[in-house]
């Protein structure tokens, strides 16, 4: 059962913002096929497996001196904070739902769930929401805050190099499809 699977996976407060009836294989397939960037891929894969060290766990095995946020410093950063919680990331995912509700979808809203997992019938939000956890990693890497714009530029810069790769392989048309609209 892919439910008992995940409660040994992913801590309980994680488990937390989890619907009760989730089709895995399905999600999982979503966010492979959503990219063909392996380091995309790859985190991804440390995302949903917890093999991510953040601070909260860091403090507790004496990596850090805090377990608060590297952005906001405030509360402690596990994997919702950082990703989709942070005082200072929210207003990102905020811009980003208001763009999708503008130019896709005016219905749309979106859940700690989504943001982590992606949309299950939607390659392209589910590849939108993965750079931005992606961009976001960078951003606490390089010790710098993620705006808005900077998120622009960063997925900007991998759709030149989808179109570039999709070019060559032949399936240009597959690659305008995924990027049906842009979040500018």
């Amino acid at each position: 059962n892919e439910s008992l699977i995940m409660k040994h996976l992913m801590p309980s407060n994680i488990l937390s913002y989890f619907p009760a009836d989730i089709y895995w294989t399905k999600i999982h397939n979503v966010n492979f096929f959503c990219t063909i960037d392996t380091r995309l891929r790859s985190f991804y894969f440390k995302i949903f497996h917890n093999a991510i060290a953040f601070n909260s766990f860091l403090f507790k095995i004496k990596r850090r001196d805090s377990p608060n946020c590297n952005f906001c410093n405030i509360l402690p950063e596990t994997i919702v904070h950082i990703l989709c919680d942070c005082k200072i990331v929210s207003p990102i995912w905020k811009k980003i739902v208001d763009c999708i509700r503008c130019k896709h979808d005016p219905n749309f809203s979106l859940s700690s769930f989504s943001k982590l997992f992606g949309v299950v019938n939607d390659k392209y939000l589910s590849f939108l929401f993965l750079t931005l956890q992606y961009f976001i990693h960078i951003c606490r890497f390089k010790d710098e805050k993620p705006h808005y714009d900077s998120y622009l530029s960063y997925l900007s810069t991998v759709n030149k190099t989808e179109y570039y790769l999709a070019k060559q392989k032949g399936k240009l048309p597959v690659h305008l499809k995924k990027w049906r609209f842009d979040l500018s």
